[in-house]
């Protein structure tokens, strides 16, 4: 149908830079069928152009081609950026997302853990949108573990070395 309409009609021209459009040859079949009057140079500019304006959306995209669990890494970078991006132990300047954890401030995020398993990120930054900021903290490993310890949080009991038997 769109090859009948363009050989009763002038051949149409890109909207961008006025080049005589050819299907299959400088125009994407795709936009021809839409009506969308644009080269494909004009197409692929235009791209390059939103990726340069876009780095942060195109880390999430990046990620999604990565792996099975795709969306749960957005989710927890998400949770990450929405958290605050750091360690939020007094003094403590921990910002790499590689290892900083999602820890539940009044303990007991193992209960959670396992109920939503690997929707875990997701169901934490569902929380986190619909007003539970609070509920949750950024800490780095060791100052989680140190509230863990601190709290007595630990899901298994640790025996002191005074404890244990000789």
């Amino acid at each position: 149908m769109t090859q009948e309409l363009l050989s009763t009609q002038q051949s149409p021209v890109c909207r961008v830079c006025e080049v005589e459009l050819h299907v299959e040859i400088n125009w994407f079949p795709s936009l021809a069928a839409k009506g969308n009057r644009i080269c494909k140079s004009c197409v692929r500019q235009q791209y390059k152009e939103w990726v340069r304006a876009h780095p942060d959306r195109m880390e999430v995209y990046r990620l999604a081609r990565r792996g099975k669990y795709a969306y749960e890494k957005i989710a927890r970078l998400e949770v990450i950026r929405l958290l605050g991006g750091k360690c939020s132990w007094p003094g403590c300047s921990c910002s790499d997302s590689r290892i900083l954890q999602i820890d539940h401030v009044k303990g007991h995020g193992l209960l959670e853990i396992r109920k939503y398993g690997t929707h875990y990120y997701q169901h934490v930054l569902q929380s986190i949108l619909h007003g539970q900021k609070n509920k949750y903290q950024l800490l780095c490993p060791n100052h989680n573990w140190l509230k863990r310890f601190e709290n007595n949080e630990q899901p298994h009991q640790i025996i002191e070395a005074e404890q244990l038997p000789t």
